[in-house]
């Protein structure tokens, strides 16, 4: 094949979601922003695979911000729980 790196292509129809998302993962990493902000995580990766996730997000200097799955709770050092009414609380570190 004559695909080289500057072939462009049409990411979105040949990689799946999941290999997407873990693309994106991998660009954390390497632009090492101070926040990243994650929806469903759990979707690209297992959820085993979280914590080793996140203690890289540490070790990177990287806050991760995650939506959307409260069984990640455990991996945070704070929690922001948004309820009904604009209620809310964070429970956790600092609070």
């Amino acid at each position: 094949s004559d695909l080289g790196l500057d072939t462009k292509v049409a990411w979105q129809r040949t990689l799946s979601v999941v290999d997407q998302q873990r693309i994106a993962l991998a660009r954390v990493f390497v632009t090492k922003p101070k926040y990243v902000f994650l929806d469903h995580v759990t979707e690209a990766i297992r959820a085993n695979e979280c914590r080793e996730l996140f203690e890289a997000f540490r070790a990177a200097g990287i806050t991760a911000v995650t939506f959307g799955d409260p069984s990640l709770a455990s991996q945070h050092d704070a929690v922001f729980d948004i309820r009904e009414h604009g209620e809310w609380s964070v429970v956790g570190a600092g609070a």
